[in-house]
C-alpha cells in the first residue's frame, strides 16, 4: 500500500512539474510519465484522465495551502494579529516556492483558467479560505484593541488585493518586502 502511495506521489509531482512547464493544454500523459520514469499505462492505473490528475493536483494543493495557514495561526496564537497576518503572507511564497508555482506567470496562469475551469473553481477556495482567516485575524485584532473598528470584509479585500497586486509587480518596488507592505496597509499614509 505504501509503494502505491509513493507512485501516486511521484505522478502528481511530475505532473506538476509538466503541467507548469507546458500547461495545461499542452501537457500529455506520456510526458508525464517520462518525467517521472514510468510508463504511460501506469499513470492510467493511478488517474483516469488528465483532467482528474490536474483535479487531484489542485485538490491537494488546496489541503496543503489550508493545513499550512492552520498550523501557522495555531503556533501563532499567543501573539499579535498584526504577526498573524505577516505570517499567513509569507506563508503564501513559501508554499509557492515548494510546490513550483512560482514559475507560473500571471498571463499563464489566465490563460490556463479559461482552458481548464477547474483551476478558477480551486482558486477560488483558496481565496474563499484566505478570505475567512483573514476576516477571523482582523476581528480579533479590533476585538483585542489592536487594530481600530473598520469594515472587515473590506479591510480584508484591500489588504489581499494589495498583496497580490505587489506580487505581480514586485520586480519593480525597491526595497520591497512583506512587513512594508503590511505596514502601509495597517497604518496608512496619513502623517
Amino acid at each position: 500500500m505504501r509503494d502505491k502511495s509513493k507512485k501516486r506521489q511521484l505522478i502528481m509531482e511530475a505532473a506538476l512539474q509538466v503541467f507548469v512547464e507546458h500547461g495545461y493544454e499542452k501537457t500529455k500523459i506520456i510526458d508525464v510519465a517520462r518525467t517521472a520514469g514510468i510508463g504511460k499505462g501506469t499513470v492510467y492505473e493511478y488517474f483516469e484522465s488528465k483532467e482528474a490528475l490536474f483535479c487531484c493536483i489542485l485538490e491537494e494543493y488546496c489541503e496543503y495551502y489550508k493545513e499550512g495557514v492552520r498550523k501557522i495561526l495555531s503556533d501563532l496564537k499567543d501573539t499579535g494579529c498584526q504577526e498573524k497576518l505577516l505570517s499567513v503572507i509569507h506563508m503564501e511564497e513559501e508554499l509557492k516556492d515548494q510546490v513550483h508555482l512560482k514559475s507560473l506567470n500571471p498571463v499563464q496562469l489566465m490563460t490556463e483558467f479559461t482552458n481548464f475551469p477547474g483551476l478558477k473553481q480551486a482558486i477560488q477556495v483558496m481565496l474563499k479560505f484566505k478570505f475567512d482567516t483573514v476576516c477571523e485575524i482582523l476581528n480579533e485584532g479590533v476585538k483585542n484593541g489592536e487594530f481600530r473598528s473598520v469594515n472587515i470584509p473590506l479591510a480584508t479585500a484591500a489588504l489581499m488585493g494589495a498583496s497580490s497586486a505587489v506580487d505581480l509587480i514586485s520586480d519593480e518596488i525597491q526595497d520591497y518586502t512583506d512587513e512594508n507592505l503590511l505596514d502601509l496597509m495597517i497604518h496608512g499614509l496619513k502623517a
